[in-house]
C-alpha cells in the first residue's frame, strides 16, 4: 500500500565553477537519487535536465525492481516526475513485492497479462486513461495539483 505520495524530489543546484574553474551553469544532484546527476547551462535549463535525470533514475530503478525513495519530502527546489512516469511509478509500487498481483489485476481490468507489465514498463507509452483504470482496480484515485512555478 502506497498512501498518498507526491512524485518531487528535492534538488540542489550548485554553480558548476565549485567544481571547474571557468565551468558555467549549474550542477544538479539528489539526495534521493545520487545516480542522477546533470548539468544546465541556466537554471531554466538545469531544471529541465534535472526531470530528465529524474525520469531516467526512477526507470532505472524500475527495471531492476529497487525501492523508489517516497519523494515530497525537503525544502526548496523540488522537481517533479513526469505525469506518465509518476502513474508507471505509483503501479508499480502499489503492485511492488506482491507476486500474482499482475494478473489478478489483469483481470480485474479484463487484459491480457502482457498488457499490465506494459502498463508497468517505464519505456512503454502508456494511455493515462489505461493507467488510472489499473490503479483505481487496486484501489487508488489519481489526483493532480496545479501549481504555481516559481520565478
Amino acid at each position: 500500500m502506497i498512501g498518498m505520495r507526491r512524485f518531487t524530489y528535492p534538488v540542489t543546484l550548485t554553480p558548476a565553477e565549485n567544481f571547474a574553474a571557468g565551468e558555467a551553469g549549474f550542477i544538479v544532484t539528489f539526495a534521493d537519487f545520487p545516480e542522477a546527476i546533470t548539468q544546465g547551462k541556466d537554471t531554466a535549463d538545469a531544471f529541465d535536465q534535472a526531470a530528465d535525470a529524474l525520469e531516467e533514475a526512477i526507470a532505472a530503478r524500475m527495471k531492476q525492481n529497487d525501492e523508489i525513495p517516497r519523494g515530497g519530502a525537503g525544502t526548496g527546489h523540488q522537481v517533479p516526475v513526469p505525469l506518465q512516469t509518476a502513474l508507471k511509478v505509483a503501479l508499480y509500487l502499489t503492485l511492488r513485492g506482491e507476486r500474482g498481483r499482475q494478473s489478478a489485476l489483469a483481470e480485474r481490468i479484463g487484459k491480457d497479462e502482457k498488457e499490465v507489465r506494459r502498463l508497468l514498463d517505464p519505456n512503454h507509452h502508456s494511455r493515462p486513461r489505461s493507467m488510472e483504470r489499473a490503479l483505481r482496480a487496486l484501489g487508488k484515485r489519481v489526483t493532480v495539483v496545479l501549481e504555481d512555478v516559481a520565478s
